[in-house]
């Protein structure tokens, strides 16, 4: 039972889950008969696993793969990957995509005819770990992140990473963990077509794995990373700012862009972000716990101070300044990236770098506001001076000063 439009029990959530894969599924170029078995799938995996998809235990996932087959895969990989959005239950999506068979741990052998030299199931052979072990390295792995205090997104991200590196490692590839590892990275680049950025970081939480959980100590070729590319930050004209702010019609939204702008905030700090957390008699918006657990201060316009007022005197949020469905849960990260991306959709600006942009563009403009280098990285939170010193190459304040030598040819005499 719904009161006040507030969902209440796991049914509650299963139907609004159903109805937001609904609503995207009318949008695709598929047939009626396509969305309802893809909703009739998603339904009976909700069913079968109440409460938040994005929490559901891998083992449960591999399960209900196991039961109703291939079928299931495409349309499991579509939830996750556009509406419940979670990282870790799309690699092993996709793990089962590409091996395209059964987990061995569910595996009925009395149903198989073969002999000493084939598999059931045409599971291999040669795999590394079966599920309980694999299990019992990622809970490891959970335990060495949890007990150094690494961030949530730390967690997220290793964890994942690792995943995909134990489904595809085999007894043969762990016999040398250096091929097995540049293997993987050339994996990454080639099969799934990731950044360079993106690959790094893979190999940082391999790292990890092989040096604290395993106890493997596998030289300095571990520390091999891919060179990247010195992509400048994208960064959005003030007349841009302005039209990106004013696109939405809804004021919760505008004010999302505002303060993210306004204070030069991360993502993770907007979502995150508390009523407490804003000091109107000093003026100043404390960040708590941003990137590296790390506190700072940022100012607080006065335009925008009367906004967050007139926002909390009207109810909005009750512990979080942005707050979802339910009082007390913070509005998602991606529900923060979509109201961005929606905005510029609507103002014809273009939406690359994500929310992320505005964080870049509140640098770069104190940058060309004469504003000393050093203040704009306390400001911005950064650990070294030479992460904020990429702004000079955006800051077009010193640029458009310096004139071409090629106006000394072109004066006429």
């Amino acid at each position: 039972m719904v009161y006040g439009n507030r969902p209440q029990t796991d049914d509650d959530w299963r139907k609004i889950w159903i109805k937001k894969l609904s609503k995207k599924l009318s949008l695709e170029q598929i047939g009626l008969d396509e969305i309802n078995k893809s909703i009739a799938v998603i339904n009976k995996y909700l069913i079968e696993n109440k409460g938040n998809p994005r929490a559901i235990p891998i083992q449960a996932l591999d399960s209900f793969i196991v039961s109703n087959g291939s079928d299931a895969i495409d349309t499991l990989f579509y939830f996750y990957q556009y509406i419940a959005e979670s990282v870790i239950h799309c690699e092993r999506i996709q793990f089962h995509q590409n091996r395209n068979v059964s987990v061995t741990e569910n595996a009925d052998q009395n149903d198989c005819d073969f002999d000493d030299t084939t598999d059931c199931n045409n599971n291999t052979t040669d795999a590394f770990v079966n599920n309980n072990e694999r299990q019992k390295l990622l809970e490891d792995l959970k335990r060495e992140i949890n007990v150094r205090n690494f961030s949530s997104n730390t967690l997220k991200n290793y964890m994942a990473g690792v995943t995909q590196f134990l489904d595809r490692l085999t007894i043969e590839s762990s016999k040398d963990w250096i091929k097995a590892f540049k293997d993987h990275m050339i994996y990454l680049r080639d099969e799934r077509k990731l950044a360079s950025t993106t690959i790094n970081l893979y190999a940082n939480s391999i790292r990890f794995f092989i040096e604290e959980v395993l106890d493997i100590q596998p030289g300095e070729d571990i520390l091999i990373r891919m060179k990247t590319g010195k992509s400048l930050p994208k960064v959005h004209s003030l007349e841009s700012i302005k039209k990106i702010i004013n696109a939405p019609t809804n004021f919760k939204h505008r004010l999302i862009l505002m303060i993210t702008y306004g204070c030069g905030l991360r993502l993770s700090e907007v979502h995150s972000l508390q009523r407490g957390h804003i000091d109107f008699e000093r003026k100043v918006v404390n960040i708590r716990k941003g990137k590296g657990k790390k506190d700072r201060v940022v100012m607080l316009d006065d335009a925008l101070a009367e906004l967050l007022i007139n926002w909390m005197k009207t109810g909005g949020g009750k512990v979080y300044l942005f707050e979802g469905y339910t009082d007390g849960t913070p509005l998602s990260r991606r529900t923060i990236e979509k109201i961005f991306e929606n905005a510029c959709i609507k103002a014809g600006i273009d939406s690359r770098g994500g929310i992320h942009s505005l964080r870049h563009s509140f640098a770069t403009h104190l940058l060309e506001q004469g504003v000393d280098l050093r203040y704009i990285q306390e400001l911005l939170g950064h650990a070294s001076s030479k992460t904020t010193e990429i702004y000079t190459h955006v800051a077009m304040h010193k640029l458009v000063a310096i004139r071409s030598p090629i106006g000394g040819l072109l004066k006429k005499d």
